[in-house]
């Protein structure tokens, strides 16, 4: 059995966009020097936000037909100290 968690106000943030809310949930787990792990190729913008943030990346290969490499990001888990990985989905 699942237990269901309803969620308040006070766990919910609006944000301005998507980059408003990446910027926000990165800034929460990252610091300045931490290192983020990222699909690769990757979106420009994302890269650009990183960069201003002073977060190092990790760039994983991914394939078009079955998305991220899993042993390439276990890999880079298992050598750096990875904050954080951020993948989109193409399935929109």
């Amino acid at each position: 059995m699942t237990a269901v968690r309803s969620s308040a106000a006070d766990d919910i943030v609006i944000t301005n966009g998507s980059q408003s809310g990446l910027s926000l949930a990165l800034l929460t787990v990252c610091q300045a020097g931490d290192i983020v792990a990222v699909e690769s190729p990757a979106y420009y913008g994302t890269m650009q936000l990183l960069r201003g943030l002073g977060i190092k990346v990790i760039e994983i290969p991914t394939d078009p037909d079955t998305g991220i490499s899993i042993e390439a990001l276990e890999l880079a888990l298992d050598q750096w100290p990875i904050k954080g990985v951020i993948l989109v989905p193409n399935c929109n």
